[in-house]
């Protein structure tokens, strides 16, 4: 028996698989950090070739087989490549995508994380942000990641209504704080 799940996703890595097929690291709303096999996407005129890209946000369709993931369909892409090509913006993402590989289970759904991500992805596409801005807003999402992941005592609603917040020295500092202690 299988299932199909619709979700939204951010493509993050992809390798090929087999002559034809790829498998993909997605970070779904619904599903969380899962691995997804796209067959025959390599074939000349396949329709999700141009669709399922890295480095873009999707909704999609993934059915779910006994021990397979399978994508097939993509309705939308945002590509979020651009940022890639701003250093202090690409360091940042990637600080932040590790993190979240590193510290979030597969298969578990975490909506208000993938929000958060999905978010700071959107923050790190406006044009003209400084570097002191893109480093606020890694240091913002960090500490509201790992308040929901429960290392840092709040509530949900403090999270997003707390003074400290908007303390880009404070949060700065905890977010150090909590991952010294995380990793010791």
């Amino acid at each position: 028996m299988y299932e199909i799940i619709h979700t939204k996703a951010i493509v993050l890595l992809d390798r090929v698989e087999r002559e034809y097929d790829k498998t993909f690291f997605l970070f779904t709303e619904e599903l969380g950090l899962i691995s997804v096999t796209a067959t025959s996407i390599l074939k000349p005129g396949a329709k999700l070739t141009s669709m399922l890209q890295p480095y873009s946000i999707i909704s999609c369709d993934i059915v779910l087989g006994k021990s397979t993931k399978k994508i097939t369909t993509v309705i939308e892409k945002i590509s979020f490549e651009s940022i890639l090509r701003n250093p202090a913006k690409k360091q940042s993402f990637l600080a932040v995508f590790n993190f979240i590989v590193h510290m979030i289970p597969r298969n578990t759904a975490v909506r208000d994380i993938y929000g958060l991500f999905s978010l700071f992805i959107y923050e790190l596409q406006i044009q003209d942000i400084s570097p002191e801005q893109i480093a606020e807003f890694e240091v913002r999402t960090l500490y509201k990641i790992l308040a929901l992941l429960g290392y840092i005592d709040t509530t949900y609603h403090d999270l997003f209504d707390r003074e400290e917040i908007h303390d880009y020295t404070t949060l700065y500092t905890t977010v150090n704080k909590v991952l010294r202690e995380i990793h010791t």
